[in-house]
């Protein structure tokens, strides 16, 4: 039997039932604050003092995660969980992939869901009368199996394969938790360019064209980009602490190299 370790993205649920992560669009949270944030950004603009703005975004970024972030020693509140696993179905042959999903809680320490992993591979084992299984883990997913076969071996283990692994840390993540964001103007140009498929796309980007021929377009990615760095020295930490920092799960996708970086802005 395949045993299929997905990746972070399990749905997290409230006492209520509704989803809380992920999170999707922040489109219709910032249509709601748009006065306050124009404001903000207005009196920061005018003053040279980014402080109004970070907050501004600070509250609106907590807001939308309230439910979804722990408490300070990184226990989960508020009721919230991931729906739990099924019981394993019982099935003696022609194993598929969609079979026998694990699932967990990516808040959590990698240690903990894999003593829950290896709850499930015994199910698994117990229902389809199999003595092992065969592993396989997608990005943060292969952090619990390379955890699992260091904990408990690999006894009941035929075969082990990581998919698109983050055991060994990711650097976007990572340069995601040392603020280490850069601004690359062609590879912004391109995006723009190549993703602009609705019906005002023509327009777009013939006057997205006529700005980089007047070298416009470098001049607004560097106004962004300049208030950018302006916002994130008091933003940032505070927002990557309160959303992400907490999260035992999270920080295992930090690349060592990244590592004591990340901690000095975090914290």
């Amino acid at each position: 039997p395949i045993i299929y370790v997905a990746g972070k993205n399990t749905y997290i649920y409230n006492t209520a039932g509704k989803k809380i992560y992920p999170t999707g669009d922040l489109s219709a949270a910032i249509e709601a604050k748009k006065s306050a944030l124009v404001s903000a950004w207005a009196k920061s603009l005018l003053s040279n003092d980014w402080t109004p703005l970070s907050d501004a975004i600070y509250d609106l970024v907590v807001e939308q995660y309230k439910e979804f972030t722990p408490s300070d020693d990184g226990t989960i509140t508020n009721g919230t969980a991931i729906k739990p696993v099924n019981t394993p179905k019982v099935k003696k042959a022609n194993y598929q992939l969609e079979d026998y999903v694990f699932t967990y809680d990516a808040r959590l320490d990698p240690y903990d869901n894999t003593a829950k992993l290896n709850d499930y591979i015994n199910a698994v084992l117990s229902a389809t009368g199999k003595k092992k299984v065969q592993l396989i883990g997608r990005c943060l997913g292969s952090t619990l199996v390379a955890t699992y076969l260091t904990v408990y071996g690999c006894s009941k283990v035929e075969t082990s394969i990581l998919y698109a692994p983050s055991s060994q840390g990711v650097i976007p993540l990572s340069a995601f938790f040392t603020g280490d964001i850069q601004f690359d103007k062609d590879a912004i140009y391109k995006y723009v360019d190549n993703n602009m498929l609705d019906e005002s796309s023509d327009f777009v980007k013939m006057i997205l064209r006529l700005l980089k021929a007047m070298y416009a377009f470098n001049w607004g990615v560097n106004s962004v980009e300049s208030a950018y760095r302006d916002i994130a020295r008091t933003l940032y930490p505070r927002i990557v602490l309160t959303v992400y920092g907490k999260c035992p799960g999270f920080w295992t996708m930090v690349r060592d190299e990244y590592y004591e970086d990340a901690k000095k802005v975090v914290f």
